[in-house]
């Protein structure tokens, strides 16, 4: 059966069908950076999705929580925060952090730069000290460290299996930030022994309201991790082991 012909193509943009650019050269730089770690796929929908939030807000400059980040590119918030920090490298993008009283609590502030002349050199050049070595270089260290862990990243809300994600309770009781929280520690720290969440409680309201969401993950992050300086408690709870480091 013959395919049928096609009768119109993509077109143009236009302000009936919003679009977003991005500039290809920093995209092939990205997959050339992050080829070394596997990280190629990963980087350039990172990248991609804040392009789009540029777009949106109309602006190379613009305000958004690393959780909208790794939503709208598929990935998860670990993998965000790593990218980032390899982005910087590259000087693709500057990140403003958003810390309020010495804790970082608001969300970041992004701005994506153009790629400078300078870095095109580099790049086909081929230098000894390039910049995509040095993120070559920082991935293998990233990765090293990823091995110390019991597992290797934080699981995507869209990969959890139901029985493991808050299939229990209603996901609208939390932000998204606590949400992928509650889905990494069912999943992670269940395996290690603790309870899962099966609820939010008004013990639960207090520790999201009390603490930065970045400092409990940071704290989950260090347990996973096994840091020794970490206090585990005997009744393995999420509520509990907060508490008691904190």
């Amino acid at each position: 059966m013959e395919a049928s012909p096609i009768t119109a193509s993509r077109g143009k943009p236009s302000k009936d069908r919003p679009w977003c650019w991005c500039e290809k050269a920093i995209l092939r730089m990205i997959t050339e950076a992050f080829a070394e770690s596997n990280k190629s796929v990963s980087a350039r929908s990172v990248y991609l999705a804040l392009c789009e939030l540029a777009s949106d807000e109309q602006s190379e400059t613009f305000t958004a929580s690393k959780a909208l980040i790794a939503h709208k590119a598929g990935v998860s918030v670990k993998t965000v925060e790593r990218l980032l920090n390899g982005f910087e490298q590259l000087n693709v993008v500057h990140v403003e952090r958003g810390v309020i009283n010495g804790h970082m609590k608001a969300a970041n502030t992004y701005t994506l730069l153009p790629m400078r002349h300078s870095d095109v050199s580099m790049r086909h050049g081929r230098q000894t000290c390039s910049k995509s070595d040095k993120v070559e270089e920082s991935g293998k260290i990233l990765e090293k460290k990823e091995k110390t862990r019991l597992t290797t990243t934080r699981v995507s809300l869209a990969s959890l299996d139901e029985t493991t994600q808050c299939s229990s309770f209603d996901c609208n009781e939390f932000t998204a930030e606590e949400e992928e929280t509650v889905n990494w520690f069912n999943i992670e720290f269940v395996e290690l022994g603790y309870l899962p969440i099966t609820k939010r409680s008004a013990q639960l309201d207090e520790l999201f309201a009390t603490h930065p969401i970045e400092d409990i993950n940071d704290l989950l992050d260090r347990v996973a991790a096994g840091d020794p300086d970490i206090i585990i408690p005997k009744h393995k709870t999420f509520v509990r082991l907060i508490r008691e480091n904190f």
